[in-house]
This record gives C-alpha cells, structure tokens and sequence, in this order.
C-alpha cells in the first residue's frame, strides 16, 4: 500500500522539469499609440548659423506611420539645455506642422512642414545657441490652457533636434559690445 506521502513524492519526481505557464504582465505599456519612423528632415539635423537672430528658417520632417492622427509641433528649448521640453518655463511650443500624404495611397509616408521661424527671437540676448525639436505624435496632443504644450499622445518621437547658433545681441545703441556673460557683480 502506498501512503499519500510517497505519492505526493511519486508525482513530484514524474513532473519535475514541468513548468505551469503563468500570464505576464505587458512590460511596455502603450497608450495606443501605432508605428512612427522619422526618415529624414530638411534641413538636415545637425547645426544652424541664424544671422542675425531674425533669420527664419523652414524645417520639414519626412516620417512614416501608419497613424491617421499623425500630427507634428515644433518647439524651441531656450536655456541652452537640450533637450527637457518643459513648457511654458524653458521651452516654448510655436507652431503645429502641415501634414500632407507623399508617395502612393496607403504608403504611410508623410511629409511634416513648419511654417518659417526665427527661433533666436525667443531666446534673451545673451543666449548663443537654441535648440529646436520636433515633437511627432500619432495621437495628436494633450491640451493645455494658457500655453502651447509638448504633450504628444500615442508613439511620440522627440529624440531629434537642431543646434541654432544665435548671433548674441548688442548692447546699447550700436556701441558695438558684446553683452557681458559675467554675473552683474563680477563685470
């Protein structure tokens, strides 16, 4: 006769190396968002001359995606850190890209154009150099009150950017100097 206890033994030693299936949880949460590829902008990212701090420029992004909500913004980080988009404090969010279809029906290729900007404008005169990053959602953007934000919604691609090197303002009424960069109590 056998006893529960070397039973219990018997069907451990006929099961080992069996493994019950247990469900995982998803390590990568999505909100939704769908597939977002940026293939190439023009002008190409890398670094800018603005001279003076007016010159306009007009930036493009080439993506695909297979996102009927594609939508861009291009935002401009003006504390000479890039690139922590923090609206309203360090960054300031401009203007919403025109997103036009390219290539055939169905392609999922789009071109993302940004009406010309100065982005030296926003920076104080002191600041040599801005960075301008496109920010890509397939889910459009989060609302905001009093501000333009940088929120995207579903896959959001905010890794590119260009380097603007802004021509430092004068001082004074054409006296030619530069603005000191020194602290006021250090000049």
């Amino acid at each position: 006769m056998i006893t529960s206890a070397a039973l219990c033994l018997l069907t451990l030693v006929a099961t080992a190396g069996c493994l019950v299936p247990i469900p995982l949880a998803q390590q990568f949460q999505s909100d939704g968002g769908t597939g977002l590829v940026v293939e190439r902008a023009f002008p190409p990212f890398g670094t800018l001359n603005a001279m003076p701090r007016t010159t306009p420029f007009a930036f493009q992004l080439y993506v695909k995606s297979d996102s009927p909500a594609l939508a861009g913004r291009l935002c401009v980080q003006v504390n000479e850190n890039c690139c922590m988009l923090n609206p309203p404090d360090t960054t300031s969010c401009q203007d919403d890209a025109t997103v036009t279809q390219v290539g055939d029906p169905g392609s999922g290729e789009y071109e993302l154009a940004f009406q010309q900007y100065p982005p030296c404008i926003l920076a104080p005169g002191n600041v040599p150099r801005v960075y301008v990053v496109p920010v890509v959602a397939t889910g459009g953007f989060a609302p905001t009150v009093g501000f333009i934000g940088a929120e995207g919604l579903g896959t959001v691609d905010a890794t590119h950017y260009w380097t603007v090197n802004c021509q430092l303002a004068m001082t004074g009424a054409g006296d030619g100097k530069l603005p000191s960069l020194k602290p006021p109590e250090e000049r």
